[in-house]
């Protein structure tokens, strides 16, 4: 299948249309978005601006579940930088805009944002179809998000509230290290080890965050949850 893109670049007037292979994003911070969707005041979706605390940016989303997307490519701490709305993509006659071009130290990622009702509609699937064609023809990872599981994103939301650095990190740190060396403890026991909880807490669940500690994303947050090194720290 053949394939054309069309995309802005350096400033919203200047949209360029090229061959799919002619898609460059080396000058990612002058890549601009495609397209911004209308908000009317009966409108369903949410749409806003969400902080990345990974690139330092305020990136739009366009409703609610792109926003909860946006928190999980967050907690993965590999984006370099993030572009939504980023093109559109001709095929076949038809066009498709994607919602998010991930980029990091691997290469470009490209996702869409749906919600699992509206996965095997005609129109999406023939959309998905074409995207997953042309990515694999620019050598680009290619993903379709529905909603995250419902615990999973309300422990991630608990969590992003605790993204700025802690004054006291480097004072507790090392005493929370010390004690999951040799094995996981429970939050409560972990708390009472390192002491002054009102201050440590915050630390425990900044380092849960930067993915520095583990707990089970799946089951509720508690005093309870077994905390540990990551694996990768271990390593």
């Amino acid at each position: 299948m053949d394939f054309a893109v069309s995309y802005r670049y350096q400033s919203l007037q200047d949209q360029l249309s090229v061959p799919l292979i002619n898609l460059k994003v080396a000058n990612h911070t002058e890549f601009q978005f495609f397209r911004r969707a209308w908000t009317t005041r009966l409108q369903r979706n949410t749409p806003g601006l969400f902080f990345l605390s990974s690139t330092g940016q305020l990136v739009y989303h366009e409703s609610y579940l792109e926003r909860q997307i946006l928190l999980c490519e967050d907690f993965q701490h590999q984006a370099t930088w993030v572009i939504d709305q980023p093109f559109q993509l001709h095929f076949d006659g038809h066009r498709h805009v994607p919602d998010f071009l991930v980029l990091s130290a691997n290469q470009p990622k490209v996702i869409d944002v749906r919600h699992s009702k509206f996965l095997s509609t005609e129109r999406f699937v023939a959309s998905r179809n074409a995207m997953e064609e042309a990515m694999e023809q620019l050598g680009w990872t290619y993903e379709v998000r529905s909603e995250p599981a419902q615990q999973f994103f309300v422990n991630l939301d608990w969590l992003s509230g605790f993204r700025r650095t802690p004054p006291d990190l480097e004072l507790f740190a090392p005493k929370i290290y010390t004690c999951l060396e040799s094995s996981a403890q429970t939050l409560k026991d972990l708390l009472k080890f390192v002491g002054h909880e009102l201050f440590s807490r915050p630390v425990v669940f900044y380092l849960i965050w930067k993915r520095i500690l583990e707990v089970d994303l799946y089951a509720p947050f508690s005093d309870d949850m077994e905390v540990d090194l990551c694996k990768e720290v271990l390593a």
